[in-house]
């Protein structure tokens, strides 16, 4: 069976012109980076089906109104910061004959751990801003994108709301038959 290949709803081209990221990064870095973003957020906040849908429509050149303003003002937003999430590390240290190294250059220094989160954390600022001004638009024009709210197991349902608490990342999602739980299933028992 063969692999089918990914689509991609931004670029490397994209990436270089709305982040800090220059021309001279290999895209062979970038391109892993903007996969595993779709696959670990956008499908969780948009859902398998309007994952899927925004897709489609995008490789095929038929896009139309109102998926096109999702994806062009929110959507592609969203995805460049969680790309630079997984991108900041990659920058730094390599994957070198069985090895990881770290990146130096004869013109440059490399930056400290605590200097690279802190660029993850302001690019996860980012990330988090455009995830809730999209999820607002989704949830003020709900019936407009049916794809939405029409999940089936075993696909993503989407999560309706972002939040955070002391630094993680906490969801509702759509379907109320997840398991649900609290902070205090993770607490020690007394």
């Amino acid at each position: 069976m063969a692999v089918q290949p990914e689509i991609l709803l931004i670029d490397e081209t994209f990436i270089k012109k709305y982040t800090p990221i220059n021309d001279s990064v290999d895209t062979a870095i970038i391109r892993p980076c903007i996969y595993l973003a779709q696959d670990k957020f956008l499908v969780n906040f948009l859902g398998t089906d309007l994952t899927n849908k925004l897709k489609t429509d995008a490789q095929g050149g038929t896009l139309v109104a109102p998926y096109d303003t999702l994806l062009d003002d929110y959507v592609r937003k969203m995805l460049v910061w969680w790309t630079m999430i997984e991108l900041y590390p990659l920058l730094v240290y390599k994957h070198d004959n069985g090895n990881i190294v770290s990146r130096n250059s004869e013109n440059a220094n490399s930056i400290s751990e605590s200097e690279l989160h802190k660029l993850m954390d302001s690019a996860k600022d980012n990330a988090r801003y455009y995830t809730q001004r999209m999820l607002d638009y989704i949830r003020q024009n709900v019936s407009i994108f049916p794809e939405y709210s029409s999940n089936t197991a075993p696909d993503q349902y989407p999560y309706t709301q972002l939040y955070t608490q002391t630094g993680m990342m906490f969801s509702k999602g759509l379907k109320q038959s997840h398991i649900k739980w609290s902070i205090e299933n993770f607490l020690p028992v007394s």
